[in-house]
């Protein structure tokens, strides 16, 4: 048997797999993997919602060590895997740089202390999707 965490709101254990199951879930967040549809029961947003205070530490722990940058949401093996990980600006500029005036224009301008800049990477490129995220007054909203 196999026992994981969710990787929708992270509860600990709470997905349990004997090999035999059509589907999976979590009792904590109704998360609902479903092996013959093959998509996950939750939608980006949603992932979003429950992953909010994850995405904050992600972007507060890298502005803190790298300046100004993004969260990267990889979504391209979703389901059942997100990957996180955040992307400074300096490492941009240095290498593909941003997409676009306007993505280059929101990492400049987000109030690191109230905003987090969240980039939804997808299979391709027209997929994939820049969100500026409000999370209130020092991160608490």
């Amino acid at each position: 048997m196999y026992t994981g965490n969710c990787p929708i709101c992270g509860a600990k254990n709470a997905i349990k797999y004997q090999g035999n199951e059509k589907k999976l879930h979590c009792p904590s967040c109704r998360y609902v993997f479903d092996f013959e549809a093959d998509k996950p029961s939750l939608s980006i947003d949603e992932y979003i919602k429950f992953q909010k205070q994850a995405l904050l530490n992600t972007a507060t722990e890298g502005y803190q060590s790298y300046g100004r940058g993004a969260v990267v949401i990889d979504v391209r093996e979703w389901p059942p895997v997100v990957k996180r990980y955040y992307f400074p600006d300096k490492l941009a500029r240095l290498t593909i740089g941003w997409p676009d005036p306007e993505i280059k224009d929101m990492v400049k301008t987000y109030i690191p202390e109230s905003e987090i800049v969240v980039y939804i990477y997808n299979h391709d490129a027209e997929d994939s999707e820049w969100r500026k995220l409000w999370v209130g007054p020092g991160g608490k909203g």
